[in-house]
């Protein structure tokens, strides 16, 4: 598998550590535990988050930041990795910019910003430029002393394609938007989705079935548990909560990142905190119970901030951001759950974003 990894490039009070170099693209064969480099780093100040559209080999990544405009940026990938060519290049309207979801059919993009809070909307052209569309801030706050503005930290797609859904974890809530017929557009939001206090939702996804949306806490390290309701225009209504770290845990809750297996079966999400990935079974066959958190499997690092699944299910890769490693387990492509808690480390600079580079099927053969 290929994959690309965005990372800290700079130094700041939050990273001190950071000393990579931009993006990595790396060839790994877990089979055997074998990886190397492909090619040079793709040379971005803080490329923190990354979106692949592989029909076009373009890759999206935020850069910049700081004393500079933050930007969100296309490049097009050569199938030969030769050197990647800039194609597009548009400023988003906040600061932080953390996150990139695409809209469907990958028309389009949205970039959440956790400072200045906002969602910068954005069209992808055929040529791979990009247009900025709209801008919408938010505003709100909460109890917790990390919520006094609001801080827009993901968005996430319906599975219908009709909305888009923002995770707010300064305000308590989750923003709601209306997506045009086309696909194209982002509406203002229409919804202001609120959860309990002092949860601070992370990231969010949608089940298998579409019929629930789970979101990552960052502030309590929970998993909240949503009825996804269509029928009611796209709500959502929370249907409770469930513990993502060991009942004695005495740290700081820091929730971070959240993947669905492609078994469907169990859901994963980082807790940055407590260096482990806490895995949840989901309820199958309709069923409305809540998720059974069944294990925290060690990180085998610092500061897990992303973590991915393969297109296999067999493969978790962990970026951890302050041991600059990605970190390789086995898992049961059937359950998705962990085969053991044996690992092997990958030496990565500050890794925070990890993407697979999968391959349009009608353009290649497996």
């Amino acid at each position: 598998m290929n994959i690309f990894v965005g990372s800290y490039t700079r130094p700041s009070p939050n990273v001190p550590g950071a000393k990579a170099k931009g993006i990595l693209r790396l060839r790994i064969d877990a089979e055997h535990r074998q990886w190397q480099i492909i090619g040079n780093p793709i040379p971005l100040a803080d490329p923190t988050y990354l979106a692949w559209l592989p029909k076009r080999r373009l890759l999206l990544s935020v850069a910049d930041g700081r004393d500079k405009p933050q930007r969100l940026v296309a490049l097009k990938i050569s199938a030969n990795y030769s050197d990647p060519i800039e194609v597009g290049n548009a400023p988003t309207h906040g600061q932080a910019s953390c996150h990139i979801a695409l809209l469907p059919e990958h028309k389009g993009a949205a970039v959440a910003s956790y400072l200045n809070a906002c969602l910068d909307t954005y069209r992808i052209q055929d040529d791979g430029s990009l247009a900025h569309t709209a801008c919408y801030p938010y505003s709100g706050s909460s109890i917790h002393q990390r919520q006094q503005e609001p801080h827009a930290h993901q968005a996430c797609v319906s599975p219908d394609g009709r909305h888009l859904y923002v995770c707010d974890l300064g305000a308590d809530c989750i923003w709601k938007h209306p997506i045009d017929a086309q696909g194209l557009a982002v509406a203002p939001a229409s919804e202001k989705i609120v959860v309990p206090t002092g949860e601070g939702p992370r990231h969010m996804l949608f089940d298998a079935a579409a019929k629930r949306a789970y979101s990552i806490a960052e502030l309590t390290g929970r998993l909240l548990v949503f009825d996804w309701l269509p029928q009611r225009d796209s709500t959502l209504q929370f249907a409770g909560a469930v513990d993502g770290l060991p009942s004695d845990y005495k740290g700081i809750p820091s929730g971070a990142a959240i993947v669905l297996h492609p078994s469907g079966k169990t859901l994963l999400a980082s807790q940055r905190q407590h260096n482990s990935i806490a895995f949840f079974v989901l309820p199958q066959n309709g069923s409305t119970v809540l998720p059974k958190q069944v294990c925290n499997l060690p990180c085998g690092g610092l500061e897990p901030r992303d973590c991915m699944v393969d297109r296999t299910g067999r493969w978790l890769l962990v970026a951890n951001q302050n041991s600059d490693t990605v970190t390789v387990f086995e898992l049961n492509p059937t359950t998705g759950l962990p085969l053991t808690e044996n690992y092997f480390s990958i030496d990565t600079p500050t890794p925070v974003c990890l993407v697979e580079e999968t391959f349009d099927p009608t353009q290649h053969k497996f």
